[in-house]
């Protein structure tokens, strides 16, 4: 789970001097971190902040586009290297906290593991976070490839644009389990019960920073 800690270093680097507003695009898993951090963060530097979530393939295609972002926290290193291959002027991107893939589920999983839970198929929509865009839906593809449930849970895989959208199916009840990042679940807001991802079968999540 991401720490205070581990997460302060994101603000490492203050706005630029004369800037009345920091335009931020951030990967959709670390808004309720941000969330907190941000008062605390405009109050210290006496700059308003702007804050854009979504997932980061998504906002690296709007950054590519022209959007004005001065920051961009990814929720892996493959955004953030694209855009330092594409425009080596702009800041060198840093790993500012460390992110955890986790299995919701809306009933009682019992003692079951996530891995026997998900082997048991005892849910009809499993909701993540479109792979294409977002880390955390690449990851859990990669959590049931390794447990050679791809084809067996074809037909109750349901996409979120974003981490964000796919925790709104689990608030909705439309879905009985899901693939969330531990920073979303860190406070339960939507019930029900989690159950972590043993290493083996996910690899950690780093989530990098890069000023543009």
């Amino acid at each position: 789970m991401m720490t205070a800690l581990t997460v302060i270093y994101v603000f490492l680097s203050a706005p630029t001097p004369g800037a009345t507003e920091l335009r931020i695009a951030v990967a959709a898993n670390f808004a309720p971190v941000l969330q907190k951090l941000k008062p605390v963060f405009e109050k210290k530097y006496n700059v308003q902040t702007a804050v854009i979530y979504g997932s980061s393939g998504v906002l690296y295609a709007q950054i590519i586009n022209g959007a004005p972002f001065d920051v961009f926290l990814a929720a892996d290193d493959v955004y953030p290297k694209r855009l330092l291959s594409e425009h080596p002027a702009t800041g060198k991107p840093f790993i500012y906290a460390l992110g955890r893939l986790v299995l919701w589920t809306k009933h009682s999983p019992k003692t079951q593991s996530a891995a026997d839970f998900l082997k048991t198929g005892n849910f009809n929509r499993l909701a993540l976070a479109n792979p294409r865009f977002a880390p955390y839906g690449a990851a859990g593809e990669e959590v049931l490839k390794k447990l050679r449930l791809t084809q067996a849970t074809a037909n109750k895989r349901v996409y979120g644009e974003s981490i964000s959208q796919v925790l709104q199916f689990v608030r909705s009840g439309n879905v009985q389990a899901a693939f969330l990042s531990s920073s979303q679940v860190a406070e339960n807001p939507a019930g029900g019960y989690v159950l972590d991802i043993p290493p083996e079968l996910n690899s950690t999540i780093r989530l990098f920073r890069r000023a543009l």
